[in-house]
């Protein structure tokens, strides 16, 4: 029933939604002005408290980047993940593109990966102007992070892996994520981005510990999120309608 977009709106009949990811002033004006049915919007501010507007907080890890080195994020990293790192740049089975022109692979591998989680992937035109990053072991495409490109903010989005019919040995996918931030740390640090925000994490969660731990090995600091939504009284009903008659 709804689509989310970065900065791109669409029209679904009757309704019109926008999605706002890291642009608090374009975020605040279309919250006052409410000319869309569905708004939602990701912003480091808790900065809005207007009526109609439904906000949530959770922490996500972010990797300082200005006006640091690279030996200097790199350091912040746990020793596992240094380690993994390290075996990636000794062996000439590994290729790492960043950013990775070859989009429709990877969204393919990003739809297996969700559909294997029991997920909804989304539309791909909810990655346009993404920034993608792709792993290849010989030759064979093995992981890939899609990222927000929000400067001087780069927040991941998804982190996917080929499923054990492609690669079993299931090191190697650990191994070539890690080696995926660190590529974007050091993209990001070229660029003079602020930071890499690896996005939200949840510590209650006994089920996604493996994300969170691995989130969080790569030395960020915690800080909050905010998403806030707003709905339309039309718009909640007959989504709410069309998702009881289904």
């Amino acid at each position: 029933m709804e689509d989310d977009f970065i900065m791109v709106n669409k029209t679904s009949f009757p309704f019109r939604t926008i999605r706002i990811v890291l642009e608090d002033d374009i975020l605040k004006e279309e919250l006052k002005l409410k000319r869309y049915s569905y708004i939602t919007g990701v912003s480091y501010g808790g900065w809005y408290d207007g009526k109609e507007i439904v906000i949530k907080s959770k922490k996500t890890p972010v990797i300082q980047l200005n006006g640091r080195s690279e030996d200097d994020v790199f350091s912040g990293f746990n020793d596992t993940t240094r380690n993994e790192i390290r075996k990636t740049e000794k062996s000439s089975q590994y290729i790492f593109k960043l950013p990775d022109i070859n989009t429709r692979a990877i969204l393919g591998l990003y739809k297996k990966f969700e559909i294997a989680g029991n997920r909804q992937p989304r539309a791909s035109v909810y990655f346009r102007d993404s920034l993608f990053a792709g792993a290849y072991c010989d030759g064979v495409l093995v992981a890939a992070i899609i990222c927000y490109n929000s400067f001087p903010y780069l927040r991941v989005h998804a982190i996917v892996s080929a499923g054990v019919e492609i690669i079993s040995d299931r090191r190697i996918v650990s191994y070539t994520t890690r080696r995926l931030v660190w590529e974007l740390c050091q993209y990001g640090l070229k660029k003079n981005y602020a930071w890499l925000d690896l996005g939200g994490v949840n510590q209650k969660d006994p089920q996604k510990a493996g994300i969170t731990a691995f989130k969080m090995s790569f030395g960020g600091e915690l800080i909050n999120e905010y998403t806030y939504t707003y709905k339309s009284l039309l718009y909640s009903y007959v989504r709410a309608l069309f998702y009881k008659r289904r």
